[in-house]
């Protein structure tokens, strides 16, 4: 026998991936590091770091945080600020989602084929609305004056993660095709 690498090993690494974009893209939703920067204004220094939900101002010593809650008037920040949340928040679910699925395929040989489809499928929507989220950021959010902040990087490897997780279940599909094939 050739030295073969079955469908249940690329299954693993799957959910190994899984489990860790799902980590990463929950702490890149949850921080205040989407964009940080220092600038003077007035002679003094001021700090600001911003993520999806707060944003902070330091001045001198004094740090100032608050929520991004919008008011009734809805402006083209607002809106995209709105939908990056949301988008975030279907991508940990889809991840979530394609974790359970790719579980299911390495517990019930009876499930495999439609567990790793689906696995699969969830995945790459996933990685869709990271990157998604990533344009409308870099285009439209993005200050000039600041720099990218980690929950930025956070979010790149997520998405990277997880379209790599995706090649894993894709290939675990196709090894159980090649399978029944030869049997």
């Amino acid at each position: 026998m050739g030295n073969k690498v079955g469908n249940q090993a690329f299954g693993h690494v799957a959910n190994g991936l899984n489990a860790a974009t799902l980590s990463l893209s929950c702490m890149a939703c949850g921080q205040i590091q989407w964009q940080v920067g220092d600038y003077t204004v007035g002679g003094n220094t001021v700090s600001t770091k911003a993520g999806l939900w707060r944003e902070c101002v330091t001045i001198g010593d004094a740090e100032t945080c608050q929520t991004t809650d919008f008011d009734s008037r809805d402006s083209s920040y607002e809106r995209n600020i709105k939908a990056m949340r949301a988008l975030m928040i279907i991508g940990i679910l889809d991840v979530f989602t394609s974790l359970i699925f790719n579980a299911m395929s390495l517990c019930c040989p009876s499930r495999r084929r439609f567990g790793y489809t689906a696995g699969a499928g969830c995945a790459f929507s996933a990685g869709l609305f990271f990157m998604i989220v990533m344009a409308i950021f870099v285009n439209d959010i993005k200050d000039d004056r600041l720099s990218y902040g980690s929950a930025f990087g956070l979010d790149i490897g997520a998405w990277i993660l997880i379209w790599i997780s995706c090649g894993f279940q894709i290939a675990a599909r196709m090894k159980l095709r090649d399978e029944s094939t030869c049997n």
